[in-house]
């Protein structure tokens, strides 16, 4: 890593283990007795929260620069996940929560954004930084679940001190400008609005060749009933092994894996993502995501869930890559903005609502087994079909080339 990245890299790494400790609280609130719909509503108070942080925070970043706001939304996470510990009771849980979110939200999406457009003016691969992201969650979610055992104020103390040393690192940023955009996606913004009558501009689009709106929002569909069914995996997940017995440390080794496994595609993302093409990526990743939530409720131990969980390595982390890539690297860059708001409005709103809201009805009425192995059977049956079709659009369009 070059030492002009240093400060991008940590930063990553700080966020993203903070989001890990975080994780956890769906475990905290199962020792709390909470029942699976509150669960899911508690869970589901972030998303919503979200679509209110965000724009706030995003036009405070406008005003007043990123090296102020930055350090205010940290500051703020500090203090107010600690209302979600001391107030009582599922309603004080939901006020802590809804204060807390306010800035919690909002830390990683201000972080992603202030680092793509650093990464784009040094010319560093953005699959190395959003490693240390990787790294940072797997160390902390282990450590998150071996603390666990002491109490769960651990779970508190350690996302605090996390957001705390954020605070400090944020301190050393710079408020920057993006270069000019490049002229390589004007020229293929410009090929596609020429070619729109013929519709051949869409077809290279599904290939991979073009960025089109079109496109982007196809794949959001698609992406966002993948990570939905990620969120229902993140929230439940602590659910399912609490009621199968295991060790109460047994959430936070779970979620360290399946972090620690997003490492090998990571250091490759650059090569395969260019290779296979953004679309294909997707569909591949729906899949696999699916196969792991199927086969969770039918492992018959610890160590055949934490076999399952190895699925991860191309799973959301792949999901995640493959629309980020398009967004800030085929897009127009006039689009780009619009669509990066999309995207965080999908991944932290509407998909982590309908998976944590909606996976806690479904688990009320079906039972945690019959729900995981649900999810997995729609979320694969209907990758299946998509890359079917695509496949077959590709296969037409390059008859026709020839």
């Amino acid at each position: 890593m070059k030492k002009n990245a240093l400060l991008e890299s940590l930063i990553e790494w700080l966020a993203y283990g903070a989001s890990a400790t975080g994780s956890l609280f769906s475990q905290y609130f199962v020792f709390c007795g909470f029942t699976s719909i509150e669960i899911g509503f508690l869970a589901a108070t972030g998303p919503l929260i979200s679509f209110i942080s965000n724009p706030f925070w995003i036009g405070m970043a406008s005003k007043k620069g990123f090296k102020l706001t930055l350090p205010t939304i940290v500051a703020g996470a500090a203090l107010g996940i600690w209302l979600v510990f001391v107030l009582p009771g599922f309603w004080g849980k939901f006020i802590g929560l809804s204060v807390s979110c306010f800035f919690t939200t909002a830390v990683t999406p201000m972080i992603e954004t202030r680092i793509i457009k650093s990464i784009k003016i040094k010319n560093i691969r953005y699959d190395l930084i959003r490693l240390w992201g990787t790294i940072g969650y797997g160390t902390l979610a282990l450590c998150a679940g071996i603390l666990v055992k002491i109490g769960f104020h651990m779970i508190f103390i350690t996302q605090s001190v996390m957001f705390l040393v954020i605070f400090l690192v944020s301190l050393r940023f710079k408020d920057v400008e993006e270069k000019n955009e490049n002229k390589e996606i004007h020229k293929n913004d410009e090929n596609i609005v020429m070619d729109k009558k013929s519709g051949s501009g869409m077809k290279m689009a599904l290939l991979g060749e073009k960025g089109s709106l079109k496109m982007f929002a196809i794949m959001m569909v698609f992406s966002a009933l993948s990570l939905a069914s990620a969120s229902f995996n993140s929230v439940y997940l602590p659910l399912f092994i609490s009621q199968r017995g295991y060790d109460i440390s047994s959430a936070g080794i779970s979620f360290s894996l399946m972090a620690f496994c997003e490492i090998p595609f990571l250091l490759f993302a650059e090569k395969i993502v260019k290779k296979i093409g953004n679309f294909l990526l997707l569909t591949s990743a729906m899949f696999i995501l699916g196969l792991k939530i199927f086969l969770v409720p039918h492992t018959d131990s610890l160590m055949t869930l934490l076999l399952v969980l190895l699925l991860n390595s191309w799973n959301f982390i792949v999901i995640y890559y493959s629309i980020y890539n398009y967004i800030h690297f085929k897009l127009p860059q006039k689009h780009v903005m619009k669509a990066q708001t999309i995207f965080w409005m999908a991944q932290q709103g509407l998909a982590f609502l309908a998976g944590s809201i909606g996976g806690g009805f479904l688990i009320d009425h079906f039972g945690v087994e019959n729900t995981f192995s649900g999810v997995g059977i729609f979320l694969f049956t209907l990758s299946i079909i998509i890359t079917a079709f695509y496949l077959l659009i590709r296969r037409s369009f390059l008859k026709k080339a020839i």
